[in-house]
C-alpha cells in the first residue's frame, strides 16, 4: 500500500528531473533573440542534424533554414565558457627548463 501512494512522487521527480537537465544554453530565440517564450507558452523546439534548437515560433524556423550555419556558431558560441584573451606569458631564453627561483630570506 505505501508502494503505490509513492508513485505519484516518482512520477514528479523524473518530470522535474527531466526539465532539471536541459542543458540549451539560450533563453533567447536564436534567431529574432526574442525570449524563448515571448511569442508562446512553450519554445518551438527543431532538431537539425542531431542539434536540438529552440525558436520562439515556428516562423523563425524559415529564417534558421536559409542559413543555418549562422545560426549554429551563434548556439556553438553560447554553449561555451568564454575564452581568456590574456596570452601565456612568454619565457625568458634559457629559462624554459630552470627551476622556479626561491626569493633569499630576508634579514632582520
Amino acid at each position: 500500500m505505501k508502494l503505490i501512494a509513492l508513485i505519484p512522487f516518482a512520477a514528479a521527480a523524473l518530470l522535474f528531473g527531466a526539465c532539471a537537465t536541459d542543458n540549451y544554453p539560450l533563453n533567447t530565440c536564436l534567431v529574432s533573440d526574442e525570449g524563448l517564450t515571448s511569442m508562446q507558452d512553450d519554445p518551438y523546439v527543431y532538431v537539425h542534424e542531431g542539434t536540438t534548437v529552440k525558436f520562439c515560433c515556428e516562423g523563425c524556423l524559415d529564417e534558421f533554414k536559409e542559413n543555418p550555419a549562422k545560426f549554429l556558431a551563434k548556439l556553438k558560441s553560447a554553449g561555451q565558457p568564454a575564452q581568456s584573451t590574456t596570452p601565456p606569458p612568454v619565457p625568458t631564453p634559457g629559462t624554459e627548463n630552470a627551476p622556479p627561483s626561491i626569493p633569499a630570506p630576508e634579514e632582520n
